[in-house]
């Protein structure tokens, strides 16, 4: 049989996920994984059930241990989320990357969050949101690396 990254048990599924349910106070996920916000998926809308945004790929990506540190290191220092994960992908994943998607990305850094919560910073965050589909305005936003 196999084992490793390619059987059910070892991978994450979207539909498994549901952040931010209930009393949960989680606010922001990060997945170093990769295609985990890849548009494709049917499923990708149940992750938001309350969580201000999911920091993610929807292409392969290459895992570096300095992108985390550096992804904190930008936070601490006050970025929005958004830009110090994009900016840590793209100087320590993007580097690292030598296939492309079918549109000739190297490196596709993807982010699912609700509107109010698109400039959340670790010391100026938005409220709640609700879950998706209950009114509450949710985008994904992909910066594409080629």
């Amino acid at each position: 049989g196999e084992s490793g990254e390619r059987t059910d048990s070892s991978n994450l599924f979207t539909t498994e996920a549901r952040w931010g349910s209930g009393d949960a106070i989680t606010k922001w996920v990060v997945a170093y994984t990769c295609n985990f916000l890849n548009e494709t998926d049917p499923d990708l809308d149940q992750l938001m059930q309350g969580i201000h945004m999911v920091l993610g790929f929807s292409t392969q990506m290459y895992i570096d241990g300095m992108a985390a540190y550096d992804f904190a290191d930008r936070l601490w220092q006050g970025q929005k989320f958004i830009d110090a994960f994009v900016g840590s992908s793209y100087k320590y994943v993007y580097p690292g990357m030598n296939t492309t998607d079918k549109n000739g990305n190297k490196l596709v850094v993807s982010v699912l969050t609700a509107e109010k919560s698109y400039t959340d910073t670790l010391y100026n965050y938005s409220s709640k949101p609700k879950k998706i589909g209950s009114g509450e305005k949710y985008l994904q936003v992909n910066y594409k690396f080629k």
